[in-house]
C-alpha cells in the first residue's frame, strides 16, 4: 500500500474557488482605488522662486486696449456677402468597345 504524502495540500478548482477568486481580487482592486482617491496626500514639492510674476515679459506683442475698441466701435467692421451661382454640370458619355 502506498502512504498519502498528508504534507501536501490538495486545491480543488471548481467553479465557486475561482468565482471566491474573482471576488477576492476585484475587492482588493477597489480598496486601493478608495485608497487612492481619499486617503493619499497631494504634496507639492515645487517653489515659486519669483515673487512678482506680473513683471515677466512673456510676448513680444503690444497691449491692446479692449475698451477702446468697443467704445469706438469703427476699428472692426463684418460683412456678409452671399452670391448665388448657378452651375453647370457636363456628363460625357463614352462607349466601350469591350461590351458591345
Amino acid at each position: 500500500m502506498k502512504s498519502k504524502d498528508k504534507t501536501k495540500k490538495h486545491i480543488k478548482i471548481s467553479l465557486k474557488n475561482i468565482i471566491y477568486f474573482i471576488i477576492f481580487v476585484i475587492s482588493l482592486l477597489y480598496i486601493g482605488i478608495f485608497y487612492n482617491l481619499y486617503f493619499v496626500k497631494n504634496n507639492v514639492f515645487a517653489k515659486e522662486t519669483v515673487s512678482n510674476v506680473d513683471e515677466k515679459k512673456i510676448s513680444n506683442a503690444e497691449p491692446i486696449n479692449i475698451d477702446s475698441i468697443i467704445s469706438d466701435g469703427k476699428e472692426i467692421k463684418e460683412e456678409y456677402f452671399v452670391e448665388e451661382v448657378e452651375l453647370e454640370y457636363i456628363t460625357k458619355y463614352r462607349n466601350n468597345a469591350r461590351t458591345t
